[in-house]
């Protein structure tokens, strides 16, 4: 059993495509006061504003029309919400699989195929899996293996984004908002 101690270098990143390459797409950001970071999820700018497709950094559990995982850092964020730069993002496809750090529990067997929270880590900015999270309504991702040893407490897991809330299994939890922004 290992206690990984969790830094800033512990991004979420690709971890596995059907295609082989991992498919990214490229967004015009939304200049905001938080920087896209690299490994962080990014979501489509705020509906009815002109700049509604523009990828703009989420750190909370219950993103909506999530676009993927920030693939490089955005130059600057200021404070003008005015298009800026394009940053490559790793597409949350529900083919795919990403692979991030846990907090919250250690690893158990019993934990893959079980639907958890992508959460943010303000201190390190970091999106990491919470193990602790058992609000229905926060599960984004389905954990589809240890990466990592049983046991380990900070260890790796792959994950896939879920396309809709109503698809977890044993949940009456509908939502007319789509998860996914390309995928729903």
């Amino acid at each position: 059993m290992t206690d990984f101690t969790l830094s800033s270098g512990s991004i979420c990143r690709p971890y596995r495509s059907p295609w082989g390459a991992f498919p990214t797409r490229g967004m015009r950001t939304e200049s905001t006061s938080a920087a896209i970071a690299i490994g962080l999820p990014v979501t489509l700018g705020t509906a009815g504003s002109t700049n509604q497709d523009c990828a703009v950094v989420s750190t909370v559990a219950t993103f909506i029309n999530l676009i993927g995982i920030a693939a490089e850092a955005e130059a600057s964020g200021g404070s003008s919400l005015v298009a800026s730069a394009t940053i490559s993002v790793w597409e949350a496809n529900p083919l795919v699989e990403f692979k991030a750090v846990t907090k919250g529990a250690t690893l158990t067997s019993s934990l893959v195929g079980t639907r958890r929270t992508l959460a943010h880590d303000s201190t390190l900015n970091i999106a990491y899996v919470d193990l602790a999270d058992s609000t229905a309504t926060n599960w984004r991702v389905v954990v589809t293996q240890n990466l990592d040893a049983v046991g380990d407490s900070g260890g790796y897991v792959a994950f896939r984004f879920l396309a809709e809330t109503g698809s977890q299994i044993n949940s009456t939890i509908l939502s007319s908002s789509p998860l996914l922004a390309f995928y729903s």
